[in-house]
């Protein structure tokens, strides 16, 4: 018996909330053999996702690409042969697990099993995160039981401000231990401020360029010693 399927991915941004829903939900009492991600061939959950202890699977779903390239192109004239038999599998799982609920994090990654919940009866949550909810989220949102949201403000119907999703690794951190413990590790002497950049799971631009104007300006500063700490995807680097 599946409990839940949570679906959704195609960039870490989708798949580190969906980690975190699960952890939260086995540390609620449901093993992890009756819970199931679904994600995306061609996302990087096929390696975030490799040594999680709830089972994957992993469709050939795609997105749509909005920059013209020839292989962006080609991409976009498969991508509805991808998306209808990705809702195939999609349905086909549905029929086998036979699950309580549907989480969708969002994300093309998340559109065939959303769908194929909408299309069985199956009861979909959606969680939003993000500020302004991405298209997927927006679609889903209407069809969906209830929203779990971020943004106690926000537009969707029938929302629930829960809070985004965080992961146990992090809900469980003691900082004050953990500073001390990384700083000793890394050689960071204790009167540097560090200053942590994360964000744009594919390598943002606009953040890359920002670490380097910030730390253009730092070499002014002879008050104080800041260390930086940037956390990046590979692209754009």
């Amino acid at each position: 018996m599946v409990f839940a399927v949570v679906c959704g991915g195609g960039t870490s941004g989708h798949v580190i909330p969906a980690e975190a829903i699960l952890q939260a939900l086995m540390e609620d009492g449901f093993p992890a053999d009756e819970l199931r991600y679904v994600g995306s061939a061609r996302g990087v959950e096929r390696v975030l996702m490799k040594n999680f202890p709830v089972a994957s699977n992993f469709l050939p779903v795609t997105g749509f690409q909005r920059m013209a390239t020839p292989r962006n192109v080609w991409r976009n004239i498969l991508f509805p042969f991808h998306m209808l038999r990705s809702r195939t599998i999609a349905k086909k799982l549905i029929r086998e697990w036979s699950p309580s609920v549907v989480v969708s994090v969002g994300g093309y990654a998340s559109e065939p099993m959303a769908r194929a919940a909408i299309a069985t009866g199956v009861p979909l949550v959606c969680v939003s995160y993000d500020r302004i909810p991405g298209l997927a989220t927006r679609r889903q949102s209407r069809h969906a039981q209830v929203n779990a949201v971020a943004f106690a403000d926000s537009e969707l119907v029938n929302s629930v401000h829960t809070g985004a999703p965080v992961r146990s690794q992090l809900r469980h951190l003691d900082i004050n231990i953990r500073r001390q413990s990384i700083r000793q590790e890394w050689g960071i002497d204790d009167d540097i401020v560090l200053v942590a950049v994360a964000g744009g799971s594919l390598g943002s631009l606009t953040l890359n360029n920002f670490v380097t104007a910030l730390l253009e300006t730092l070499q002014n500063l002879t008050s104080i010693r800041i260390g930086i700490f940037h956390i990046c995807g590979e692209r754009n680097v």
